[in-house]
């Protein structure tokens, strides 16, 4: 995931995810399968309005199929409110998105700006893993819009693809 260079005192072993081996090998992927989706406090952190938040969630069910994976710090009540004016199904699974995501078989995964993207497109290859492009202006600090640009940049070359979403 990240390139580091052993120090006199620090020595760096590639991590082969050797403890997520059972996991790996029960993904699966199907194309009719429901889109599973990433869910961030964009809005709870004052990163994106609600309005164009709630609008890509609409976007990606718009096909009824669609699951919902909540961050553990977005809010009950936004969560509830997404799921009633979007046509999602909620998961609520403790485990961390990259052992949960091995219990339900999706068509792809998107997300927005997020690590697990990279992780899940490392654990799991042929699983199809995509990002929403956030439009610039659609960010409402510029603080945010820097490091979204810069997550983007790490996601070239992964196998982490863009997914285009017109919410105009």
């Amino acid at each position: 995931m990240f390139d580091l260079s052993p120090t006199p005192h620090v020595s760096v072993v590639e991590n082969r995810f050797s403890q997520t081996t059972y996991y790996r090998k029960k993904i699966t992927s199907d194309s009719n399968a429901p889109t599973g989706i990433l869910g961030q406090p964009l809005v709870e952190a004052g990163i994106v309005s609600e309005d164009y938040y709630l609008k890509c969630l609409q976007k990606l069910s718009k096909n009824g199929k669609a699951y919902y994976f909540p961050h553990r710090a977005e809010s009950k009540e936004n969560i509830q409110k997404w799921l009633s004016l979007a046509n999602l199904k909620l998961i609520e699974d403790d485990r961390p998105i990259e052992i949960s995501i091995t219990s339900y078989k999706v068509s792809s995964i998107v997300g927005f700006i997020s690590t697990a993207l990279k992780t899940l497109s490392l654990l799991y290859p042929k699983l199809n893993i995509q990002f929403i492009r956030t439009p610039d202006d659609e960010f409402l600090t510029e603080k945010f819009r820097i490091n979204a640009r810069n997550t983007y940049a790490q996601y070239k070359g992964e196998k982490v693809s863009e997914i285009k979403l017109d919410i105009h």
